[in-house]
C-alpha cells in the first residue's frame, strides 16, 4: 500500500512512522521541514487535565501512555520528560486557567474518580517536589504525577529517522499543488519550494502555505505522484490541503504566545501552573513561559523578533514565583498557530468520500500525536473503522450546530 502523509509535525510524523512500521510504503510530505510549524511552538505539556467530556479526557490520558509505548518501541524516549505537574490557586482567589477559588479541589476529586492520577498536596509537599518555586501564596495545591512535557522537535526528528531507516521517503520543502481522485486512489502534483529565502511565512488564519508565500517561492518542475491512501495531517493548513480534494475541514485557528528565557541556575524541573502564568524547563537551560490571557495580544502579523511586550509581562509574572529568574531575561518569543477544529475537538479518521482520504487535525497534538499514530495507522492499514475515533470523525459536522472543546495546551 502506497500512502502519502501530508504534514511532518508530531501528528503526521507519528502516523507516518506507524504506517511504515506496519508495512505500508510511506511518503512524508511537508511544505517546510520536520517540526517547523506548531510543533516547534507548543508548550508541549502532555496532559488530560480538565478536558471534558470523559471520552476526550481519557483519549488525552492515553496519549501520555502512548508516548511511553513509543519510547519502548523505538528504544529511546529522550524527548519525554517525566516531570509531573504542580498546580495551585492563590489565597486571593485568582483563577488558574478558569479554575476559581473553590474549584481546584473539585477538579482533583473529579479527575481522581475517573482514574486520572491527581491528588491534593500541601505546601510542604509542593516544596519537596519543586523547591525552586515560592508556594507561600498558595491556598490549594494539586499534583498530577503522570503528566509530562515533551521536546517536540526532538520527537519528530526521532520519528522521521526511524521511519527513514525502515524505507520511508521524505519530501520536505514541497507543497501539494493538486490532489485528485483516481480509480484506485489519488494522484497529486508536488511542487518544490525554495527554503533558503527566509523563514517559512506565518499565514493568517485560514490561509494556506501556498497563499502565504506567493508564487515566487516555487522552484523546479511539478511532479506527479500516485497513492492508494492519503493522510492529511497538515496542522493549521489541513483545511486548505483537504480542499484540494473537495473536502471541507472546519478549522478555527487561534494564536499562542510563548516566551523562552535565558539559562539560569536553580530553575524548576517540573511543569508548574501558577494563577497567572505557567512554565516548564526548556532544553536550552531556561524556562518556557505561557499564559492564556496574553495569547490575545498576538496574531498573524505579530513578529517574533523582537519579542512582543507580552514576553516581559510573562517574565514579570514568573519572577513572582521563581526567585532565581531575577538572573534571567527573555531569549526568544514563539508565536504558534493552534490548528483548532471548529468545535475544539479532534477531526480524525477516514473522510468517507473520497474513501482514500483520512484527516488528522487536532489541538493538543503533542499529547495525542503518538496515540493518533497508532489509531490512524491501524484504520488505514486494515480498512476497518477504529471504534475509538467514532466521536472525532469529520462527518459530525454534517449535524447542525457546533460548540467548542477544551483549549488546554499540549
Amino acid at each position: 500500500m502506497r500512502v502519502a502523509v501530508i504534514g511532518a509535525g508530531v501528528v503526521g510524523a507519528s502516523i507516518a512512522y506507524r504506517l511504515q512500521a506496519g508495512g505500508a510504503q510511506v511518503t512524508l510530505i511537508d511544505a517546510a521541514g520536520p517540526a517547523e510549524e506548531t510543533t516547534a511552538r507548543s508548550s508541549a505539556w502532555l496532559n488530560g487535565n480538565d478536558k471534558p467530556p470523559l471520552h476526550y479526557q481519557q483519549l488525552n490520558a492515553d496519549g501520555i501512555e502512548a508516548h511511553r509505548r513509543l519510547g519502548r518501541d523505538l528504544g529511546t524516549a529522550q524527548w519525554l520528560h517525566e516531570s509531573g505537574c504542580v498546580m495551585f490557586e492563590a489565597e486571593q482567589a485568582m483563577p488558574v486557567h478558569g479554575v476559581g477559588p473553590d474549584r481546584l479541589a473539585d477538579r482533583v476529586a473529579r479527575l481522581a474518580a475517573s482514574g486520572y492520577h491527581a491528588e491534593l498536596i500541601d505546601r510542604a509537599q509542593a516544596r519537596e517536589l519543586e523547591p525552586t518555586v515560592d508556594f507561600s501564596r498558595a491556598a490549594t495545591l494539586a499534583w498530577f504525577a503522570r503528566e509530562c512535557w515533551a521536546d517536540g522537535p526532538l520527537l519528530v526528528r526521532t520519528l522521521v529517522e526511524a521511519g527513514e531507516a525502515r524505507g520511508m521517503v521524505t519530501r520536505f520543502h514541497t507543497v501539494v499543488y493538486s490532489l485528485q481522485s483516481e480509480t484506485s486512489g489519488a494522484t497529486m502534483i508536488l511542487l518544490p519550494v525554495e527554503p533558503s529565502r527566509g523563514a517559512w511565512p506565518r499565514a493568517r488564519a485560514g490561509e494556506s502555505a501556498v497563499d502565504a508565500m506567493g508564487d515566487e517561492r516555487f522552484h523546479g518542475e511539478g511532479e506527479l505522484w500516485a497513492f492508494d491512501r492519503v493522510v492529511v495531517a497538515a496542522g493549521r493548513f489541513t483545511d486548505r490541503v483537504a480542499a484540494r480534494a473537495g473536502v471541507r475541514v472546519p478549522l478555527a485557528p487561534t494564536y499562542g504566545l510563548l516566551a523562552a528565557t535565558t539559562p539560569f541556575a536553580d530553575r524548576p524541573r517540573r511543569v508548574v501552573y501558577c494563577p497567572n502564568v505557567h512554565f516548564r524547563p526548556e532544553p536550552g537551560g531556561g524556562l518556557l513561559l505561557q499564559d492564556d490571557s496574553l495569547d490575545l495580544t498576538v496574531g498573524a502579523a505579530t513578529p517574533e523578533s523582537p519579542p512582543p511586550p507580552g514576553c516581559e509581562e510573562l517574565l514579570a509574572r514568573a519572577r513572582a514565583y521563581v526567585p532565581a529568574l531575577a538572573d534571567a531575561s527573555i531569549a526568544s518569543a514563539h508565536i504558534g498557530t493552534r490548528p483548532m477544529p471548529a468545535d475544539g475537538y479532534p477531526i480524525v479518521g477516514n473522510a468517507g468520500c473520497p474513501k482514500w482520504l483520512t484527516i488528522a487535525v487536532t489541538h493538543s497534538g503533542m499529547t495525542l500525536g503518538p496515540l493518533l499514530g497508532e489509531l490512524v495507522s491501524r484504520e488505514v492499514l486494515s480498512g476497518a473503522p477504529e471504534e475509538r475515533l467514532a466521536p472525532y470523525r469529520l462527518t459530525r459536522f454534517a449535524a447542525a450546530g457546533v460548540g467548542r472543546g477544551s483549549q488546554r495546551d499540549g
